[in-house]
């Protein structure tokens, strides 16, 4: 996979659809679960693109297949899913297909530039060397960026981004300002 540009390139993770407890757990500034799901959903779509890419770095929904689905339909973009530990709860390997997600993987590394990005849902650099690391799983609202020797992980969780997708540009930005 060969990307070009960078602010069509976008990561989230830990959107949590349908999932009533993330909202006490994060303290989540929703009023009820329909009200987070509308708003994430409108937050992807007023910054994604029919043509943006977009991979989802784990925990998308908490729930039925079909009502995942009903959300993924709403959604813009080319999407790939990195699954998460709460994906593994609902049947997402077996029953999203290319109509859903280009593909579902459990860990993905590409490069763009001079730089090396591994996406895990869960931080993750072991046995790596020299790589940026997006993750999710934290749900991190500041402090999002940790340098570990040679690597950076970096959380693009919606929980740190004000609960939207993050560029690529923008994650290089915030890399080379922070890191």
């Amino acid at each position: 996979m060969k990307f070009e540009d960078s602010n069509k390139i976008f990561f989230t993770s830990d959107s949590h659809y349908f999932h009533s407890n993330i909202l006490k757990y994060c303290n989540r500034p929703f009023e009820n679960i329909d009200d987070m799901n509308h708003q994430l959903i409108r937050n992807w779509n007023n910054i994604i693109n029919d043509d943006s890419i977009v991979f989802h770095i784990g925990d998308f929904a908490f729930g039925r297949p079909d009502s995942s689905f009903e959300v993924l339909k709403q959604l813009k973009g080319i999407k790939f899913l990195i699954i998460g530990n709460h994906d593994k709860r609902t049947v997402l390997r077996k029953s999203y297909t290319k109509e859903k997600f280009e593909w579902i993987k459990d860990d993905f590394e590409f490069h763009f530039n001079d730089y090396c990005f591994y996406l895990s849902h869960r931080p993750n650099i072991e046995n790596k060397q020299n790589i940026i690391n997006l993750h999710g799983h934290v749900h991190k609202t500041y402090n999002i960026l940790e340098r570990k020797n040679s690597n950076i992980l970096l959380d693009v969780g919606v929980d740190a981004w004000n609960f939207k997708p993050v560029s690529l540009s923008r994650v290089i930005e915030f890399i080379e300002t922070f890191g």
